[in-house]
Formats: C-alpha cells, sequence, structure tokens
C-alpha cells in the first residue's frame, strides 16, 4: 500500500496502485476505457435521476431526499478518480513534491468518503423506512423533514469518519472489507423485507419489485468490489504485474455498481424503459 508524508503525517493511500501503468499494458488501457465510458454513463443517467427525482410523486420526500443527498457525491468522487489516474499513469509526479501529495491525498480521501457513503445507503433507506413502519396510517400525508435532517448528517459524518480512520492507519482493510460485506448483504435483506411488508399499505409503486432488484444488483457489485479491494491490498499488491490490472478492476466495480443504482431507479421512474427488469 503506497503511503505518503505531509508535514510529519503519514498517510496511507488505500484506494491508489503503488505501480506506475505500464504503458505497454494493453489490458490495463482496456480496462481504463471501460472504467471511463461507465463513468461518463453514470454521468449522464445520475443527473437526469436526480432531476427525476425532485419531480416525482412516486416515493416519499424523505426517501428522495436521502437518494438525491447520495447521488449529488459522485461529482466529486468522478474528479478525485480523476486525479488518482493522473498518479497511476504517472502524469503525477512520484518524486514526493508537496503538490502532488496535497493533491493525491485530497483525491484519495474524497474516493475513500464516497464510497463509504454509498455504501451507507441502504442503511439511511432501512432507517426511514423503520420510520416508515412505525407512521405508516398517516407517513404519506406528513413530511416529516426532521427524519432526513437527522440521517444525512449522521450518514456524511460517519462516512468521513471512517474514511479519516482508514487512511491514518487506523483499521485493518482486510477486516473492514468484511464488516462492509456483512452490513451491506443485511441491509439488503433488510431493505427487501421492509418494502415487501409495507408496501400494499403505503402509495401503490407500479414498479414495487424495482427495487429488489436494485437492492440484489448493488449488492452483488458491493460484495465483488469490496472482495476485489480485499484481494488486491492484501494479495496482487505484491505482484507488479497484476496491481494496475486488480485495481482498475476494483475502481470498475465500484463504478458500475453505482450507476446501477441510478439505471434501476431510473427504469422505476419511467425515465428509462429496460423490459427485463420491469415486473
Amino acid at each position: 500500500m503506497p503511503k505518503m508524508n505531509i508535514g510529519s503525517q503519514e498517510i496511507f493511500l488505500i484506494i491508489v496502485c503503488p505501480e506506475l501503468a505500464n504503458p505497454k499494458d494493453v489490458t490495463y488501457w482496456i480496462l481504463l476505457i471501460i472504467e471511463n465510458l461507465i463513468t461518463c454513463l453514470a454521468l449522464v443517467h445520475v443527473t437526469r435521476l436526480i432531476r427525476a427525482f425532485g419531480r416525482t410523486s412516486l416515493f416519499h420526500k424523505n426517501l428522495v431526499r436521502l437518494s438525491q443527498a447520495i447521488l449529488v457525491i459522485f461529482y466529486p468522487n468522478v474528479l478525485a478518480r480523476v486525479i488518482i489516474t493522473s498518479y497511476e499513469v504517472g502524469i503525477l509526479a512520484h518524486d514526493g513534491s508537496y503538490l502532488s501529495n496535497v493533491l493525491t491525498s485530497c483525491a484519495c480521501l474524497v474516493r475513500v468518503w464516497t464510497t463509504n457513503l454509498m455504501i451507507l445507503y441502504f442503511p439511511s433507506v432501512i432507517i426511514e423506512r423503520i420510520f416508515a413502519s412505525n407512521h405508516i396510517t398517516d407517513y404519506e400525508k406528513l413530511p416529516r423533514p426532521w427524519i432526513c435532517r437527522a440521517v444525512i448528517p449522521f450518514v456524511y459524518a460517519t462516512s468521513i469518519f471512517t474514511a479519516t480512520s482508514q487512511m491514518l492507519g487506523y483499521t485493518n482493510d482486510v477486516i473492514v472489507s468484511i464488516l462492509v460485506n456483512g452490513l451491506f448483504l443485511i441491509s439488503c435483506i433488510a431493505c427487501i423485507t421492509l418494502f415487501r411488508r409495507d408496501s400494499a399499505k403505503l402509495r401503490d409503486l407500479n414498479h414495487n419489485l424495482i427495487l429488489m432488484y436494485q437492492t440484489i444488483v448493488v449488492a452483488v457489485n458491493v460484495v465483488i468490489g469490496s472482495s476485489l479491494f480485499t484481494l488486491t491490498t492484501t494479495v496482487l499488491v505484491n505482484y507488479s504485474q497484476w496491481s494496475p490490472i486488480a485495481y482498475v478492476l476494483t475502481n470498475t466495480s465500484f463504478t458500475t455498481s453505482f450507476y446501477l443504482i441510478a439505471l434501476v431507479y431510473m427504469v422505476a421512474l419511467d425515465e428509462v424503459r429496460i423490459r427485463f427488469l420491469l415486473p
């Protein structure tokens, strides 16, 4: 795992490849192009989805606000990835210059923070749905914005705290990945259960099964991404020929996961028509 020093503080770049990309490694560059194409598609759909959420009456306003608060972090996430890629391919200097260290460290922090925030999306939805279940008789009529005002800052603060702890070396990557996988699978199961239990009592959703598709698809992607991250940072990082490819695969997996969140919601809101996703 690469490290940087800013002043007397040692920073662990946990999602940055320690090896410079080989200009002749065709596989690496193909994977990087695929990641960038998925990122461009995600940018288009995330922008459309944020706007679509603002005018929909299909979902409760608290769920809409939570989703929008998570979606907007994709923009700084993309910028951070561009800076990290510049470092990995040698555009940003590896000579230990202060500017290069600060840019790369900040980009890494943003990337880890936004990834953690995305992982906390379903736990935050579960909190919102628990309130919906407890106030099932009038939840659709009363907005109760205080729920979002409490949940969103808590999720943001938690993700920033965990990202900072990871980069300062206070956590074990393997243990964190295992906990993330477990948390996300439990959250997905709980999310499906809550929606299935309350869907008959809450507003009729035309594409109710979309939520099940979403949780399953995203769970698979996050588990794959976390597993790749663990494998990359513990095993493949020791092999210079595999390290760059492993890192770009991990990033592609997380980008795909974010894109699928947006795509499945777009289908639910009739912004995109994909036949096999429709119930």
